[in-house]
């Protein structure tokens, strides 16, 4: 009988490992398993054969026989490492984590190592730890490139984006023959607001492979600055290699609406489902279309089906509008256990605490009209401003797509995102806005998420010109996607009458159902170099002028925290 507890014999060891060498792998499968009938404890054996089910594709055997190793010999690294890989490519990932960590006690300088664990930190959301490490990489070995690379992404993947081209250049530097890291800090720099050094890295990284992805890339990049001729160009160019690109479709159908054609809009987001039937954003934009329609129950679906960002208040929007207040209030309840950051939901709930008289429950911005500030920027408001004319001629000079909204009148507004373009007039005119900004944040009583949870670091989510002619002006709405809405005052009309060509809040429009009460509404005068701050859950609107001169001014919103 043979003695459990002694090893197997070199031979037979020597021949598993030749014919894993010689990629033999169901031959060491079979070896394997007959060695281990003798030496059921062979940590060795169990790793070898491991391996060799992982390379034949029994992945679950794989983990199992390293899972067992594992247990036999905790202190193995190399089993520890096999599993953890194994474990890794699989993306099991939280398993991981903690093998990789049993693993980096020991051997804490090894860069490979600490790469894959950092890329599973990354990968399990734990991205401020992911982020040492790669820190941790780079000391240890600077010409890492991989390690930069990685640390790019995680960076822009946070919002960093200054720090994520920083990496992204020092990838590129160490991997200059890699278009996919060129490709990386191309699309960093869009996201940092350099427009046209991400324009030359696409088109280097195009030049180098002809990837969808890059095309996708370089059509967003035009599409941010307002050229969605050259945008749709490129989003067919990234389809012709990739016919199944559900976001390039969607993106195309998002222009088509922006431009007016809802059909053809439509159309693009159906074929963006058909590429990808659980693409949220395809549904969320149909949920849209619908909406625009009237179509509340479709629209209510397919927002509900999308399950993206501020679905929920959609789909509370659209039985508010089709007055089906059973079904409001359900799915309104359903809310209020999240933080009050929606606008859309604070519009909503002080709109119906008004019309029926109840206390708002919802405290993203209680009292909004409180809210609405306006102040001067005196580099505007001189009379003869430099700044101002540079900054209407710049306007009247760009090539730039205009975005059609059935809310604007005897209007133009543009498209893309105007105060992130490279131009010195926009990047001077959005310091001075970040400044008012912070002087009106300081202003306001923190009794509110709107304050509170203002955002510390605030950004241009979108941003726009809006030029109006005689009798032009703007239907009541809110920003349902920004948190702080502002506009700057440009160029005013003379001799206008009354209220003519002013802004107006409240806390009704939109074709909300009413319940004849008077709702609160405040309407301020304004000047060229004004600019007015408010919640974007105010209801605002322009009240219509005369005049044969232009109402230019310059919109935008803030992003959410």
């Amino acid at each position: 009988m043979t003695d459990k507890n002694t090893e197997p014999s070199k031979e037979h060891l020597q021949k598993l490992v030749d014919y894993f060498n010689k990629r033999r792998f169901n031959e060491v499968a079979t070896l394997g398993e007959q060695i281990l009938k003798d030496f059921p404890n062979n940590a060795f054996v169990m790793n070898m054969l491991g391996l060799a089910s992982f390379n034949i594709g029994k992945k679950t055997d794989a983990l199992n026989w390293l899972k067992k190793a594992y247990e036999i010999t905790p202190g193995n690294l190399e089993t520890a490492s096999n599993l953890a890989l194994i474990l890794y490519s699989e993306g099991k990932y939280e398993e991981a984590i903690p093998i990789f960590e049993t693993i980096v006690r020991t051997k804490s300088d090894v860069p490979e190592i600490l790469f894959n664990y950092a890329i599973a930190l990354e990968k399990a959301g734990f991205l401020d730890k992911a982020e040492s490490t790669y820190e941790k990489i780079i000391k240890l070995r600077e010409d890492f490139g991989p390690a930069h690379y990685n640390a790019g992404l995680l960076m822009q993947r946070k919002g960093n984006t200054t720090q994520a081209v920083s990496s992204l250049e020092k990838a590129v530097a160490l991997m200059s023959d890699n278009a996919e890291v060129i490709a990386a800090l191309g699309s960093a720099l869009k996201e940092n607001g350099d427009y046209q050094k991400a324009k030359e890295k696409t088109l280097t990284a195009i030049s180098m492979k002809e990837d969808a992805r890059f095309y996708f890339n370089l059509a967003t990049i035009f599409r941010d600055q307002g050229d969605l001729d050259s945008a749709k160009e490129k989003y067919h160019e990234a389809l012709r290699l990739q016919n199944n690109f559900p976001e390039a479709y969607n993106n195309l159908g998002e222009i088509s609406r922006d431009e007016g054609d809802s059909e053809k809009a439509a159309d693009f987001f159906k074929k963006a489902l058909n590429a990808n039937a659980s693409f949220g954003r395809a549904l969320y934009n149909l949920g849209i279309l619908y909406q625009d329609k009237g179509e509340f129950s479709e629209a209510a679906d397919s927002f509900r089906e999308s399950k993206l960002e501020d679905w929920k208040s959609r789909v509370c929007y659209c039985y508010y509008k089709g007055n089906n207040l059973t079904k409001f209030l359900s799915e309104f309840e359903t809310t209020t256990h999240l933080p009050h950051w929606s606008p859309l939901l604070a519009s909503l709930s002080a709109h119906y605490s008004k019309s029926y008289n109840k206390a708002d429950p919802y405290n993203f911005c209680s009292d909004p009209l409180k809210y609405v500030r306006k102040q001067t920027i005196a580099v505007l408001a001189d009379s003869g401003s430099k700044f101002r004319t540079d900054l209407i001629n710049q306007l009247n000079e760009l090539e730039i797509g205009s975005r059609k909204q059935g809310r604007l009148i005897n209007g133009v507004q543009s498209a893309g995102n105007l105060l992130r373009r490279k131009e010195d007039v926009f990047r001077v005119l959005a310091g001075h806005i970040l400044v008012e900004i912070d002087n009106y944040v300081d202003e306001l009583d923190k009794d509110c998420e709107f304050v509170r949870a203002f955002p510390k670091a605030p950004s241009f989510q979108s941003s726009w010109f809006v030029k109006m002619q005689n009798q032009g002006h703007l239907t009541s709405h809110i920003h349902e996607t920004g948190w702080l809405s502002g506009v700057v005052y440009l160029q005013i009309p003379d001799n206008q009458l009354d209220n003519d060509g002013k802004i107006q809040f409240g806390i009704d429009g939109d074709s909300y159902p009413n319940t004849n009460v008077t709702y609160p509404k405040k309407v301020l005068d304004i000047n060229e170099g004004d600019i007015v701050l408010f919640p974007s859950s105010v209801f605002h609107q322009t009240i219509p002028f005369k005049s044969k001169s232009e109402r230019i001014c310059i919109a935008f919103d803030i992003s959410p925290p």
